[in-house]
C-alpha cells in the first residue's frame, strides 16, 4: 500500500498539460466564433446600407449616396459607427460594387450604372503560423447582397 501513495499525484501530474491545452485551446477557438460571428454580422449590415443608399447624385456633388458609402467603408476594419476594430487579428474591409460579365462576377467602378450587387468582405490576419495550422493565420467573412433601384 505504502508503494500507491503517490499514484494520483503523479496522475494529474502528467494529465493536467493536456486537460489545460483543451481548456485554453476551447475558449481560444470560441473567442475565434464569436469575433467571426460579429464581423459577419458587420458584413451583412454595411452590404445592406449600401445596397438601399440612393444611386442618383444630388444636385451640386459629384458622388452619390452609394458611391460615398463604398468608398468610406474600404480599408482597415471601421464599423458602422467608425469605431476601429479590434481584437486577435488585423482586420482590412473591403467593399466593391459587382457586375456580371460572361456569367463571371466581377468588381466594377463605383459610378457603373450596370452594377447589379455590393461585396462586402472582412480579411483577417493575424501574422503567425502556429503548428498543425490552428489558429488559421488568415480567413475572410464576406457578404453579397443585390443593389436595390431606387
Amino acid at each position: 500500500m505504502k508503494r500507491q501513495r503517490g499514484q494520483s499525484a503523479l496522475e494529474f501530474a502528467l494529465m493536467s498539460p493536456l486537460i489545460l491545452l483543451i481548456i485554453f485551446g476551447a475558449i481560444y477557438g470560441g473567442g475565434m466564433f464569436i469575433q467571426f460571428m460579429n464581423y459577419s454580422n458587420e458584413a451583412r449590415t454595411i452590404a445592406r446600407e449600401i445596397a438601399v443608399a440612393s444611386k442618383v447624385v444630388a444636385t451640386g456633388e459629384t458622388k452619390s449616396p452609394r458611391e460615398k458609402l463604398v468608398e468610406s467603408h474600404n480599408g482597415v476594419g471601421v464599423d458602422s459607427e467608425g469605431e476601429t476594430l479590434g481584437g486577435m487579428y488585423k482586420v482590412t474591409l473591403t467593399t466593391q460594387l459587382l457586375k456580371k460579365v460572361n456569367n463571371e462576377v466581377v468588381a466594377t467602378t463605383n459610378n457603373d450604372p450596370d452594377a447589379e450587387e455590393v461585396g462586402v468582405r472582412f480579411e483577417f490576419d493575424h501574422g503567425h503560423d502556429f503548428p498543425f495550422g490552428f489558429p488559421p493565420r488568415t480567413f475572410a467573412a464576406s457578404y453579397r447582397m443585390q443593389l436595390e433601384d431606387n
